[in-house]
């Protein structure tokens, strides 16, 4: 039941920070067909609906899929701001090389 309640949480959090995506990468100028890749987001397709963009997701915190998703087809990359957070110790190799185009509050996002 625990984990139950985590992944709902994990799900509505998600669901959260993504609201209103769609206008933010407007207003950053992000086309609707540009190909986002999406680090760490919970829900396969959550963030790609609500973004109103096509793209690829990483769910997992994994050395090689992360290592691998750089090298995919995307033009930008989002992430959760909270997970950025709490995954830049671990991958700050990674994450001082990408700029940042814009942020929110709740996501942030980067070109690589």
């Amino acid at each position: 039941m625990k984990n139950i309640i985590k992944h709902i949480l994990a799900a509505v959090i998600s669901y959260e920070n993504f609201k209103d995506s769609d206008v933010f990468l407007d207003s950053l100028g992000i086309p609707r067909d540009a190909k986002i890749l999406c680090m760490f987001g919970y829900a396969q397709n959550g963030p790609f609906i609500q973004m109103q963009r096509k793209g690829f997701i990483v769910m997992e915190d994994k050395d090689e899929l992360v290592n691998n998703s750089l090298s995919w087809n995307y033009e930008y990359i989002v992430v959760e701001n909270k997970k950025f957070s709490e995954k830049f110790e671990k991958r700050k190799e990674i994450f001082s090389h990408f700029e940042k185009i814009g942020d929110n509050g709740r996501i942030s996002v980067f070109k690589y």
